[in-house]
């Protein structure tokens, strides 16, 4: 998946704020790495780092900061390789100059600080880190949501270590390269998603709901979420933006009410098989398909949003490479649908953002 290529001709500047999303709820946010010593790579423990985003307090509550989009060698990393891609030279420092800005928040709200929140795990596109989903997950998290994003070592481009080792990627691009694939992205999603259950990579004041699990994803991340879906019924509903199914599911369906959000056109493309086997096996009642006027398959991401931000979204290929859409209407609508979706199966999740 090539959700980079225009994010590397971002301009270098001092810094590119993204702002904070219009939310009920101020979000907070938290990195944590998870060890799975069932499995072993390279010797080690398998070792998954995630980002978790919550509801802290209300919007106005929030006391907010700013911390870094992507860390220093991420953001040097693919400045590199895409500067390979592009033919043109991009400054390392580029990507490095994103800001998220979030919260620190105290609510004095006693029924605030004792209610628990719907949990939602979130898994990329092929290669593409989970950083390049961030105002994503924290528009969603504004709604009442937690939302742990998720890089799934050796299907991530790079990812990098609280201390200071990284793991790149090798290239997985054939169909039984991308099946042998999926079941390490499955594992890593159950897996982070009971040990969030247990209290871990969360402040001790936010506390998930068992009873509200939903998993949704990008591309390859899509595929996951299906498959997910299929072996843990513990979710109960799950959302694919725009991915290429893979595994058993396609045959085997799933019960649980599931999303597939396609970008522009894709619906009507008789090519994707994997869609329709997977529809066709499964119950048909809450299977909904839906496409996105005006996006293309990057469109499912926070790159139009950055490259809004970095005034570049005029430029000639742009709109091929990252859809017609505002960065910022992008992430509302994706935002709005999803919690759409997911609160029909949560209905104590409040509606707070109208459809578009």
């Amino acid at each position: 998946m090539i959700v980079y290529m225009i994010l590397a001709a971002l301009p270098l500047v001092s810094a590119l704020i993204i702002p904070r999303p219009n939310g009920t709820y101020s979000v907070g946010t938290q990195i944590t790495e998870f060890a799975d010593t069932s499995r072993s790579i390279n010797g080690t423990h398998r070792r998954i780092m995630t980002t978790s985003f919550f509801p802290t307090g209300y919007h106005s509550d929030c006391q907010p900061y700013l911390t870094p989009y992507m860390p220093k060698l991420t953001a040097d990393y693919n400045a590199v390789i895409y500067s390979q891609l592009l033919g043109a030279t991009i400054p390392n420092a580029t990507l490095g100059q994103l800001q998220l800005k979030v919260c620190n928040s105290t609510c004095g709200d006693r029924k605030f600080n004792h209610r628990t929140w719907p949990l939602t795990l979130f898994s990329p596109g092929l290669g593409a880190s989970r950083q390049l989903y961030n105002a994503m997950a924290e528009q969603l998290a504004a709604i009442g949501y937690i939302v742990v994003t998720i890089d799934t070592p050796l299907q991530a481009d790079i990812i990098e270590y609280p201390d200071g080792s990284f793991l790149l990627a090798p290239g997985i691009g054939t169909k039984a390269q991308l099946e042998a694939a999926l079941p390490d992205r499955v594992k890593d999603i159950i897996l982070v998603k009971n040990k969030v259950l247990t209290g871990l990579g969360l402040p001790s004041s936010v506390k998930p709901d068992p009873s509200r699990i939903a998993v949704w994803g990008h591309s390859f991340g899509g595929a996951a979420a299906a498959q997910v879906a299929l072996e843990d019924p513990s979710f109960k509903a799950g959302i694919n933006f725009d991915g290429t199914l893979y595994g058993s599911v396609v045959s085997t369906g799933v019960k649980q009410p599931f999303l597939i959000f396609s970008h522009a056109g894709q619906l009507l493309n008789a090519t994707i098989n994997s869609w329709n086997s997977f529809l066709q096996a499964s119950p048909k009642f809450d299977k909904i398909e839906l496409s996105l006027n005006g996006s293309v398959h990057n469109t499912f991401s926070d790159a139009p949003l950055l490259a809004d931000l970095a005034g570049i979204a005029e430029l000639p290929g742009v709109d091929a490479a990252l859809g017609q859409l505002d960065g910022r209407r992008v992430l509302v609508i994706l935002a709005a649908y999803t919690d759409a979706f997911f609160s029909a199966e949560f209905p104590e999740v409040e509606f707070v953002v109208d459809l578009p």
